[in-house]
């Protein structure tokens, strides 16, 4: 099972994205992260997120023991990003250990 996690996935890239991922590969959940939580794509292995994708605390809650793919398709500012990312780097090497 391949868990994917779509930062902004709710966006006009996110949704093609999930998809033509969706079609490829039937073993994939997503887990969409975005302010609002809602999307228009309604499929079981879509699960809706409501979250602030620039704070990384509440994206860190969301990130699973068992994680594949984390899709970034936000645009922020450059210290948002960078704080996010060093927080998402650790996240990752504590799920990993």
């Amino acid at each position: 099972m391949t868990n994917v996690v779509l930062l902004g996935g709710n966006g006009y890239l996110g949704r093609n994205l999930t998809k033509h991922w969706i079609k490829a590969d039937s073993d994939a959940t997503f887990y969409v992260v975005s302010r609002s939580g809602k999307n228009k794509l309604t499929d079981p292995r879509i699960i809706n997120v409501s979250a602030d994708v620039t704070d990384s605390k509440q994206v860190a809650k969301y990130l699973l023991a068992k994680l594949d793919y984390i899709v970034d398709l936000v645009r922020r500012q450059k210290k948002i990003l960078l704080n996010l990312k060093k927080s998402m780097i650790y996240q990752l090497k504590r799920c990993l250990l």
